[in-house]
């Protein structure tokens, strides 16, 4: 969910009623400024459960959760799809002795716990912690190795997802199954609560989540009838990083007015279904009489672009994408917040862990478990903080992101490891002053932006398992690409590509071939009968030429700064 739908202070909020939310926040506190530190279901959700940045934790992408749980054992699910080599390397660099859920065991062992819904992380957590019956979706993997994330930095500028308008649909009788599923089992487990044991609840949702589905009851919550096409340029005048992501995300060609509005307002009515959703819970514990002595949390792991700056999804660092809605309520808040504030100092989703932790009362909250130092600020307690950062290392976006927020401005830089990418400017925004972000202010501001650098790398310089020790955004940039590297020609390019084009042809053979919203099933985007690489590639980017092909052979033959592979 993009924060700003719940941000009153932002007109985004104008445009849907979410009656469940605005009471919770007129009753709580909604931290109006807090960003992910990464714009991505895995990346996003990881960097969250474990308390730590995307280079401390190494879960990169959709196809590269926690490898293993704190005890060593590696995720069922990322060896099912992977080996169990692939895994244990992964989890030897990432070092994972914690997440929120083995946090809640251990500092409240009194605590029922109880993980619903999406988790999205890995580390065996749905299997440990996760409660049935529960969904499917969500294991911190997806479908395993995925050509479009790990040959991102080949530059292949064609489409990877579906257009926009075929995964909008106004006129479904029941959408979004899986969530109301999820819903179902969070009601049922606080309706048949015979316990007087206190409780930590994780309910999760899809939505709001391409694809775009939604029906007239939902709409009737909307109240946007614009279309945002005043960001649009032609993608030849985009910022390359940009141009990329309008390419890969199938939205670089034109589109009506009434096909942006569209799609707009589609994804406002999910984020109605959501709050209804939600609001059920809400219901189902306020009847029981838990919400009186409940802290109540809701937060995203992501935002969504929804046609802004000719894009759809997530991935990037406009406002619409990395900042996510944050409201603490409940009747158990703490007296030290103010009921009914719009706090405006910023936030990030590693807050959550630490917060957590101080409620439940741990000794140290930055320090909950053995071997877990976490990096964000409890939101129980006054100090804010001055800067937050996010960064990106996925599909849809050619190189690395890193962003820092600081006051007013914002500050995006990029991977420049490779030859493609040398060209890439950073880029500067005044957000208060140009919400829409569409005015690059750097020039102007060169000191202003000369210091943020410095600030982001000093960050990324902090905590435990930091892949560099003086913040070297590029360091960081060339250990995600050489992991894709080593992934493409383990999985792809060598032996294992046997197992790919089998998958592919199995896939075809059953039937399913796919244009899945968000998960790389093998035969999406059908190439037909894939007997070679090539056609892998042919079905994974749309019009995918001999031009492409030689991009990917310059790629593989270019050496990754320090790369082993």
């Amino acid at each position: 969910m993009d924060g700003r739908v719940v941000d009153p202070t932002s007109p985004v909020s104008s445009r849907v009623a979410l009656p469940f939310l605005e009471s919770l926040a007129k009753e709580g506190v909604n931290f109006a400024r807090t960003y992910t530190p990464a714009p991505q279901c895995v990346p996003g959700r990881a960097a969250m459960l474990t308390g730590l940045r995307t280079d401390q934790c190494r879960a990169f992408d959709n196809g590269n959760g926690i490898a293993a749980e704190p005890s060593g054992a590696v995720d069922a699910t990322c060896a099912s799809l992977y080996d169990e080599k692939t895994c244990g390397a992964w989890a030897a660099d990432q070092k994972h002795n914690g997440s929120l859920f083995d946090g809640v065991a251990a500092v409240a062992p009194a605590y029922d716990l109880a993980v619903i819904g999406k988790i999205d992380m890995g580390a065996n957590a749905m299997q440990r912690h996760g409660n049935t019956p529960n969904v499917t979706w969500g294991t911190g993997f997806h479908s395993g190795p995925s050509l479009p994330i790990v040959t991102r930095a080949a530059d292949v500028r064609k489409p990877t997802k579906p257009n926009p308008m075929a995964i909008t649909n106004d006129d479904n009788d029941h959408v979004h199954p899986e969530d109301w599923v999820a819903i179902d089992n969070c009601d049922a487990w606080l309706r048949n609560r015979d316990s007087d044991a206190p409780f930590f609840l994780h309910c999760s949702l899809n939505i709001p989540h391409p694809s775009f589905e939604t029906n007239a009851t939902w709409l009737e919550a909307v109240n946007w009838t614009g279309a945002g096409k005043g960001d649009w340029i032609d993608v030849d005048d985009m910022h390359p990083y940009d141009a990329y992501e309008s390419s890969s995300k199938a939205v670089a060609g034109r589109f009506s007015d009434d096909d942006v509005a569209k799609v707009q307002r589609t994804y406002y009515a999910m984020c109605a279904e959501a709050d209804f959703l939600l609001g059920r819970v809400g219901d189902v514990a306020k009847a029981r009489g838990f919400w009186d002595d409940a802290l109540v949390v809701f937060t995203s792991d992501h935002g969504e672009m929804n046609m802004e700056h000719r894009q759809v999804w997530k991935n990037s660092m406009y406002e619409a994408s990395a900042r996510v809605p944050l409201i603490l309520g409940g009747g158990a808040l703490p007296a030290g917040l103010k009921r009914g504030s719009v706090e405006t100092g910023l936030a990030t989703l590693l807050d959550i862990f630490p917060t957590m932790m101080d409620f439940l009362g741990a000794p140290d909250p930055q320090k909950p478990l053995p071997g877990v130092e976490l990096g964000g600020k409890s939101l129980l307690r006054k100090e804010r903080h001055a800067s937050v950062i996010s960064q990106y290392h996925s599909n849809m976006s050619p190189t690395a992101a890193f962003m820092i927020r600081s006051g007013t401005w914002k500050y995006v830089t990029y991977g420049r490891t490779l030859e493609a990418y040398a060209g890439y400017e950073s880029k500067l925004y005044d957000v208060d002053a140009d919400p829409r972000e569409l005015h690059d202010v750097l020039q102007a501001h060169a000191d202003v932006a000369a210091q943020l650098d410095s600030v982001l790398r000093a960050e990324l310089a902090t905590g435990p398992n930091a892949l560099s020790p003086t913040g070297d955004y590029q360091a960081i940039d060339a250990y995600a690409k050489r992991q894709n590297k080593a992934t493409y020609l383990r999985f792809f390019a060598g032996a294992r590509l046997a197992d790919r084009l089998g998958d592919h042809a199995a896939c075809l053979a059953a039937g399913e071939a796919r244009e899945d919203a968000d998960y790389d099933a093998p035969c999406r985007f059908s190439a037909g009968n894939a007997t070679t690489l090539r056609d892998l590639f042919d079905g994974a980017y749309r019009g995918f030429d001999d031009a492409d092909w030689a991009k990917v052979q310059a790629w593989v033959a270019e050496d990754v700064p320090g790369a082993i592979l």
